[in-house]
């Protein structure tokens, strides 16, 4: 379900009010027609400490009250370790450029853990599927609740709106088939921005449950 933020209907028109472009560092322009099709939308928390080796293996400390446990992730997906993970028992592997998540299914709901920084990041965020969306080029809607937001994107900022609620997230960096985002600092949710990212994931690219 997509998180809201309750705004008075004039913050919205200050936020968001000029047309869907947005030009990344790397020069390449995003547009709502490069954003239309079908999306999920992912919360990526809690990040532990990662480090990746020469062979391309990841080890992941997660952090529990009673101590920590190593997770050891290799380069297809299978892993080592201590930790009770459920019904997963591999992982499949999505890459976008420089951006590694390693994902599977528990109950219906895909988890994973992602890394923003690829074979370089120092941290691994943990990962949980979040909605289905739909976007057109101005449109976004949200499949679980059938909610229908208008959606613009202001220099590094996409801010998706209707009138109830309204959500502004930075864009910190995007692919064909992935943005990823934190939300803004006046966002009354991005207190503790700094460990949460947004996911907005082309849903081709993830493999559904077998």
């Amino acid at each position: 379900m997509l998180k809201k933020i309750l705004i008075p209907a004039t913050a919205i028109l200050t936020i968001c009010f000029t047309p869907v472009t947005l030009f990344a560092e790397e020069g390449a322009q995003l547009t709502g027609s490069g954003l239309k099709g079908h999306w999920l939308l992912a919360e990526a928390e809690f990040p532990y400490e990662a480090s990746f080796n020469s062979n391309g293996d990841c080890h992941v400390t997660m952090s529990r009250y009673e101590g920590n446990n190593d997770l050891c992730i290799h380069p297809d997906g299978t892993f080592e370790t201590e930790v009770d993970t459920g019904e997963v028992t591999s992982f499949s592997v999505f890459r976008s450029e420089d951006t590694i998540l390693y994902y599977g299914y528990e109950n219906d709901t895909c988890v994973g853990i992602f890394f923003l920084d690829g074979e370089d990041s120092d941290k691994g965020y943990i990962l949980d599927m979040d909605a289905d969306l739909f976007l057109s080029e101005e449109k976004l809607i949200s499949v679980d609740d059938q909610e229908v937001f208008d959606y613009e994107i202001i220099d590094n900022t996409l801010c998706y709106f209707n009138e109830h609620s309204v959500r502004a997230l930075d864009i910190i960096s995007h692919t064909p088939d992935l943005l990823v985002c934190q939300d803004t600092p006046s966002s009354s949710e991005a207190g503790n921005s700094d460990s949460c990212l947004t996911l907005f994931i082309k849903a081709d690219c993830i493999e559904a449950e077998k």
